[in-house]
């Protein structure tokens, strides 16, 4: 049982107000490279950039590839996401301007910022850079047994958004806050292959461009080779599938190698990790969302209030991976406004029933701290905190090109999470009543197993002031079984 109490997140979040009094919000200018440049937790940045997600939407179907989820399906899907991005690296990244932001599994969040003062140029090289990839894809599905139907789908948006950089030590994550990023993001929400383009970009082409409904238009060829032949951008297709064969033979699976780490969780040293040194576990996938963030800034970004809205981002983040720490849990990453963590008890085998009861405590506890931000700062109290958790086996790795590697969980438990707080585009079960999304812990169904019910009962049976006041913290909305 975790040692934490109310009076312990009241003093953090009090803290971490006073050494960060203020965030300064400025231009971002020619001579700053935002590949290079060190963001402090005090500065963000405006940025006017094309922001580009591309999603391979099922990839997740090779952790389906076997019924017991085995070493090997996480072996697969890891290996196929390892091989993208190193692709993406050397073939995309390192001959143009364009720069990754994150690798977020099989969704990459891409940003175009160059030239600076052509926006439509800007958004035909993102859509130039997203078209070779999806063709890419496609010519990749010969080459090995990962993933013989890739499906590709694509969401660019242009605009103005703050960049800045979060965490410590190793995990200083880039994140952009504002409409463009997050607005790119949720054109991933069909189910339909294809590039898809917002409004604000579909501007910046010009009228042939436009549509009331982007949402559900999908770029045409002809529209598609226009912006190739804007973009005067040239990448070869032969060369990049040469790489990808290459990087077939000498990634081979086996070289992905799973040990399993001993609980707690928050001793794991995330940033030693790699294909050749994963980890591997039973445990408790959380993601814990702040709902109406992107509002939240897009409301302030032009005002004097921009940087307060940044000092509550970086104040809420550090307090829920901190709290995810007190539980013994780990963070893993940051995907945007949400934090990605995993927490097991037991030594030499997890205890489920334990395992699902911490997770539990810890997701009421963090709904306790968002409280005591919500006191500490008045202006955040239009934000919600919605949570998501799922028990299973998890591997944790860093993939991509050494010295630019990007963290990553895969799981069924991981998807799980992430459905339970409606975090992917895929079928899930209703959701929470009108006006309580974000207010809740949301279960994922395949935890109603025994161990889940026995934790369920535990937490009315616990005193104390870990949940203080808050008698239904952990009354949340349950998915029914599949």
């Amino acid at each position: 049982m975790a040692a934490w109490k109310r009076s312990i997140s009241e003093s953090r979040v009090r803290d971490a107000l006073k050494a960060l009094p203020s965030v300064e919000v400025v231009d971002l200018t020619r001579e700053i490279d935002l590949a290079t440049v060190s963001i402090p937790l005090t500065k963000a940045y405006r940025v006017d950039g094309v922001h580009t997600y591309i999603d391979i939407v099922n990839a997740d179907q090779l952790l389906d590839s076997d019924k017991t989820e085995s070493e090997r399906s996480h072996r697969r899907l890891l290996r196929y996401l390892h091989i993208f991005q190193r692709v993406l690296h050397t073939a995309v990244l390192s001959v143009t301007d364009v720069y990754r932001v994150d690798a977020q599994n099989h969704r990459t969040h891409l940003i175009t910022y160059k030239p600076y003062d052509d926006e439509a140029k800007r958004v035909a090289v993102a859509i130039t850079v997203a078209d070779s990839l999806r063709k890419l894809v496609a010519l990749a599905d010969d080459l090995h047994e990962e993933l013989a139907d890739a499906r590709v789908r694509v969401g660019i948006e242009s605009g103005v958004a703050l960049a800045v950089r979060n965490g410590t030590r190793g995990d200083r994550e880039l994140l952009f806050l504002g409409n463009p990023a997050n607005h790119a993001a949720k054109l991933l929400g069909g189910t339909s292959d294809g590039i898809y383009l917002g409004a604000v970009a579909r501007a910046a082409l010009g009228k042939e461009f436009e549509t009331k409904t982007p949402s559900s238009v999908v770029l045409t060829a002809d529209q598609i080779s226009k912006c190739v032949t804007k973009s005067g951008l040239t990448l070869d297709l032969d060369k990049m599938l040469k790489q990808w064969r290459d990087e077939v033979k000498e990634n081979p699976i086996s070289d992905f190698v799973f040990t399993r780490p001993t609980p707690p969780l928050s001793d794991l040293d995330v940033d030693a990790l790699s294909p050749g040194a994963s980890r591997r576990i039973e445990a408790a996938a959380i993601m814990a969302d702040v709902d109406g963030f992107t509002k939240f800034v897009a409301d302030r970004a032009g005002t004097d209030k921009a940087g307060s809205a940044v000092r509550a981002l970086h104040v809420i983040r550090k307090e829920l991976r901190d709290l995810l720490q007190d539980f013994g849990g780990k963070k893993v990453r940051y995907i945007g406004d949400c934090l990605q963590g995993v927490l097991a008890e037991g030594a030499a085998t997890t205890d489920r029933v334990k395992t699902v009861s911490e997770a539990l405590w810890c997701v009421a506890a963090m709904r306790d701290a968002f409280d005591i931000i919500h006191a500490e700062m008045p202006d955040t109290k239009p934000l919600g905190l919605g949570i998501g958790l799922e028990t299973g086996p998890v591997s944790i790795t860093r993939l991509g090109v050494k010295g630019s590697r990007s963290r990553c969980i895969v799981g069924q438990a991981r998807v799980g999470g992430l459905l339970a707080r409606g975090g992917e585009a895929r079928p899930r079960g209703p959701g929470p009543p009108p006006g309580e999304r974000g207010r809740g812990v949301e279960v994922a169904h395949s935890m109603e197993d025994p161990a889940a019910r026995t934790s369920r009962r535990c937490r009315a049976d616990r005193g104390g002031d870990r949940v203080v006041g808050r008698p239904d913290a952990l009354e949340g909305h349950v998915l029914p079984a599949a």
